[in-house]
């Protein structure tokens, strides 16, 4: 077959995530910039503007991670992108499966398998592992 073995192949990929930059690039800067335009509206209940603020200053960490991390796009497209193949297996198959079981079968299996996809792994290796150590 010419694989060296299940064994082989799995010790051939490394499933560790890739390292980020230890600081921040300018990232303090802005959050400190939008909390500046927040605040007014923060304290203002009735503002009409209230409510976002409140959930922007509530998610500022969050907000400006592609700025820190280059490499991290400023949308979640990617994410919407990948579970469209589901749901519209889903609609069209009237659920998908015929039991909640295969349901939660079928959704962690997709999420692997787009995980790996994402992480640019060769799919079959993680597969592998799971079937000759699947404790883990």
């Amino acid at each position: 077959m010419g694989l060296g073995g299940p064994e082989s192949l799995l010790q051939s990929q490394s499933l560790q995530p890739p390292r980020r930059p230890a600081t921040p690039l300018g990232r303090g800067k802005l959050e400190r910039r939008l909390q500046a335009h927040c605040r007014p509206f923060l304290e203002d209940a009735s503002a009409v503007q209230s409510k976002p603020w409140r959930r922007i200053d509530g998610f500022i960490k969050e907000l400006f991670v592609f700025v820190a991390y280059p490499e991290t796009p400023s949308d979640n497209n990617v994410a919407q992108r990948s579970l469209r193949p589901l749901v519209t297996c889903r609609k069209i198959s009237g659920g998908g499966t015929l039991s909640e079981q295969g349901t939660i079968t079928k959704v962690t299996l997709a999420s692997l398998l787009g995980a790996w996809r994402a992480r640019q792994l060769n799919q079959l290796v993680p597969c592998l592992r799971l079937l000759v150590y699947p404790q883990l």
